[in-house]
């Protein structure tokens, strides 16, 4: 009997151990709060048919709300750079890029069980083919809004190391942020050549691209 008890103790520990929910994900930074800020890592693109835009820059700009970490999300209100959109194509190539400029941030929210709230944000394209696009704030997947607690990839972290120039901080933890299924945005186009469009909305818009993130003078982790 001593021995079955044992063997019954130990399964139902094991059975309560694997039943247990993982520690939910967060991330961390110093122990006052304060903002986190981002910069583009490569190329940036977005999809809002029939445009194709793509960015070589992006960079935060201050909300003026510092973070009190640790926390479940990381904010950044993102302006991108020296952009250019591509519409249609001509033989196997796209058509010429027109000159296209962000005229407000766009806010976003990244939770770090991998969902993302992407706010509104207007661009204008410029040429001959004038046009606005604006999004419209949601959450990204649909399915976070009703179980947000689940593990998803519309965003993945990555930790990095980055040495600087700093004698009390030699390595500086930054976190790498993926856009890796960042899809499903819904958009209008108004004005100019896009008011003569039979479909002036869409509901596919996409964003792609990584951003590096970092706290001034600080560490900033995943995990």
């Amino acid at each position: 009997m001593g021995r079955f008890r044992t063997a019954m103790i130990a399964a139902t520990v094991a059975a309560s151990a694997f039943a247990a929910p993982a520690a939910a994900h967060e991330f961390k930074g110093p122990e006052a709060p304060a903002e986190a800020s981002a910069a583009a890592s490569g190329p940036q693109s977005f999809t809002f048919r029939p445009f194709r835009i793509s960015c070589e820059g992006a960079r935060s700009v201050t909300s003026g709300v510092a973070t009190t970490w640790p926390s479940a999300t990381l904010s950044l209100q993102m302006m991108y750079s020296k952009c250019k959109t591509h519409a249609g194509h001509i033989g196997k190539s796209e058509g010429p890029g027109i000159p296209t400029k962000f005229l407000s941030p766009l806010s976003l929210t990244y939770h770090a069980n991998g969902f993302v709230e992407v706010g509104t944000v207007e661009i204008a394209i410029g040429g001959d083919f004038k046009c606005k696009i604006e999004a419209e704030p949601q959450t990204i997947p649909v399915k976070a809004v009703k179980k947000p607690t689940e593990e998803f990839t519309a965003a993945k972290f990555v930790n990095e190391e980055v040495l600087t120039k700093s004698k009390k901080m030699p390595v500086q933890h930054q976190v790498l942020v993926q856009n890796a299924e960042v899809k499903g945005i819904h958009y209008t186009l108004s004005e100019g050549f896009c008011e003569e469009l039979e479909m002036p909305e869409g509901k596919a818009g996409s964003y792609a691209g990584a951003l590096k993130a970092q706290v001034k003078k600080a560490n900033l982790l995943w995990g």
